[in-house]
């Protein structure tokens, strides 16, 4: 959403609450987080540090430095800026994200791809209806935000559990201990899919089927064209994203908040209505999008937005890291169950089940290095995949958080 600053605000911003910290300024805290976002960044890419982010990605780094410096107390708490980042950044991650997409691409999945993928959400809205029965009940009623936002994460990929968090409001600091228990559970299965990979024909005669090269049944392929970038370009490329800001955020503020807690407010109306713009641009063949820098502005906002969370983090939010990581464990498991029980019915290969579920809990990044795996031939399947259930995730879960909220509070 985008908020006019009140004269309380903007007394804030100017003088912030944390007046012993290093930096005190609201130019210099943003300059320090755009530094720690784009040297992250750069760490990430070099070969000496590609270990250290293989083993802690980099989503987790970008929230736990800017952490660790307001623990430290260089950098100041309670700057109205914080909340200023967010309610551009993440709209703006959310438009390029989806803007660089192939939605159109998504039209040429063959059935069993999509029906891996509609497996693969449909055992995650399962499992995550289980688990907030179980574990979001009586004195932890207060969870099922959490779990909403992981449900988000878990179709699509981190932009969508941030923006579900936003758009609930929901306490800064849950975002910490669910991209732990995020990292931990989906590392695990990634490692598990990846070693399937080995045992295809075993797998296939386990589900009652001969087995099928998954390449075989679909011949999609994604768009690899290579863009030169101007001027022009990234200038083009700023104003539709900050054109489509305001008028979603215009649009934020005049549409009405509704659930009793709330679930769609205005904050949720910025994200939705954002999230339709860059859905019907991409699929006009009249705007062309310079794809692959979108995406890495895409990133880059989302990154930002990230490290504003972490300097709003609480440590002692980590005591929650437990449950969610155990809950998770349950729900993955459904997740898994779901997918063989369809993967059976409808004959799927292997890989066409690997890909379904990893297109949901991995997202674009993972799925097409799972493909990969399992065949080359299926990168670009992959990605188209990881894209439908991107799209997915910005809107379902919050059907989702109605439903957990309802299970939670009654």
């Amino acid at each position: 959403m985008i908020a006019k600053l009140s004269i309380k605000e903007i007394t804030e911003t100017i003088n912030p609450t944390d007046a012993g910290a290093v930096l005190s300024s609201p130019l210099e805290v943003f300059l320090l987080l755009l530094f720690i976002v784009c040297g992250l960044i750069w760490l990430s890419e070099t070969k000496a540090f590609s270990k250290i982010f293989n083993r802690l990605p980099l989503v987790i780094w970008v929230v736990l430095v800017p952490a660790m410096l307001t623990g430290f107390n260089i950098l100041p708490t309670g700057l109205s800026l914080y909340l200023n980042i967010g309610k551009i950044c993440l709209p703006l991650s959310l438009f390029y994200l989806i803007v660089s997409c192939d939605l159109r691409g998504i039209t040429k999945l063959g059935k069993p791809a999509i029906i891996a993928a509609l497996a693969g959400t449909l055992g995650v809205s399962l499992g995550g209806t289980l688990v907030v029965s179980l574990f979001a009940r009586g004195e932890n009623a207060d969870l099922w935000q959490g779990f909403a936002v992981i449900s988000a994460g878990w179709i699509g990929g981190t932009a969508n559990g941030v923006a579900v968090q936003q758009g609930l409001q929901a306490p800064a600091d849950i975002i910490a201990p669910l991209l732990l228990m995020q990292t931990l559970v989906g590392f695990l299965w990634l490692m598990i899919l990846l070693f399937f990979a080995q045992h295809q024909k075993r797998i296939a005669r386990i589900l009652g089927h001969e087995y099928v090269h998954a390449h075989n049944i679909s011949a999609t392929k994604a768009s690899t064209k290579s863009q030169k970038f101007s001027l022009q370009a990234l200038a083009g490329l700023l104003a539709i994203g900050f054109l489509a800001l305001l008028i979603s955020g215009a649009l934020g503020q005049a549409l009405p908040e509704f659930g009793s807690p709330t679930i769609i407010s205005s904050s949720t109306w910025v994200i939705l209505t954002i999230s339709t713009l860059a859905i019907v641009i991409s699929t006009s063949p009249k705007v062309k999008i310079q794809t692959e820098q979108a995406s890495n502005f895409g990133y880059l906002f989302l990154y930002m937005m990230l490290a504003s969370l972490g300097t709003q983090l609480d440590f002692s939010a980590f005591n929650q890291t437990g449950v969610y990581v155990v809950a998770g464990a349950l729900w993955l498991l459904i997740h898994i169950s779901t997918l063989l029980i369809i993967g059976k019915i409808f004959k799927l290969p292997p890989a066409m089940i690997a890909l379904g579920s990893m297109a949901n809990i991995g997202g674009i990044v993972t799925t097409p290095l799972v493909a990969s795996y399992y065949d080359k031939k299926l990168v670009p399947l992959a990605l188209l995949m990881a894209i439908g259930t991107q799209i997915i995730g910005i809107y379902l879960p919050f059907l989702l958080a109605s439903l957990f909220s309802n299970i939670a509070l009654s």
